[in-house]
């Protein structure tokens, strides 16, 4: 079976994605759950690591998180010195 995106290269797995025949070269593990992905269903972090699209989202939703934990904790020291004056 031929590769979907390349249409060259025998097929060696399935996009857990899309479900499309991929080649090694036109794929990617995700570095976090090890599903293979072709090369339109992964995204990759500031440090270089290939993602699926639901690790990336899980991802994003932590940074998310983080980001409003911070923006509570400012707030919080922000009116903890105005109860100090």
């Amino acid at each position: 079976m031929q590769c979907a995106i390349c249409n060259s290269a025998v097929t060696i797995g399935f996009c857990d994605t899309c479900k499309a025949g991929v080649c090694d070269d036109c794929s990617t593990e995700c570095r976090k759950c090890g599903k293979r992905v072709c090369s339109k269903h992964f995204q990759v972090t500031s440090h270089g690591r290939k993602l699926c699209g639901e690790c990336w989202k899980r991802r994003e939703e932590k940074q998310a998180a983080r980001k409003v934990e911070k923006a509570g904790s400012a707030i919080q020291a922000v009116a903890a010195e105005g109860l100090e004056d």
